[in-house]
């Protein structure tokens, strides 16, 4: 039998895993605008809320300012990374209204 917290996910783990296909997919393909959205604020800087704030707002202007530059299956990663950082800021803030 599994245990609770075995079956949760984990939207850290789950938003990391998206970010890190999609550097690699960015690097091998040169794609140098989202990479410098998002270097600056992945990997974390620091584990406390505004790391995670930082981090949701780069992977934002990538949505933002790069659309024309993704396919759809990248634009859908970005949007779940984008998800699991929220979860994870609505966990830390207890559900507060934080979203920018």
């Amino acid at each position: 039998m599994q245990h609770e917290n075995e079956a949760q996910a984990n939207p850290a783990s789950d938003a990391f895993g998206v970010i890190q296909q999609l550097v690699d997919r960015w690097c091998e393909r040169r794609l140098l605008t989202p990479l410098r959205h998002l270097l600056p604020v992945y990997p974390l800087h620091t584990p406390h809320t505004d790391g995670w704030f930082d981090l949701y707002r780069g992977l934002k202007d990538v949505q933002v300012f790069c659309r024309s530059e993704l396919p759809s299956d990248e634009q859908e990663m970005l949007r779940t990374a984008m998800q699991d950082i929220a979860q994870v800021l609505d966990q830390r803030l207890g559900h507060r209204q934080w979203h920018l």
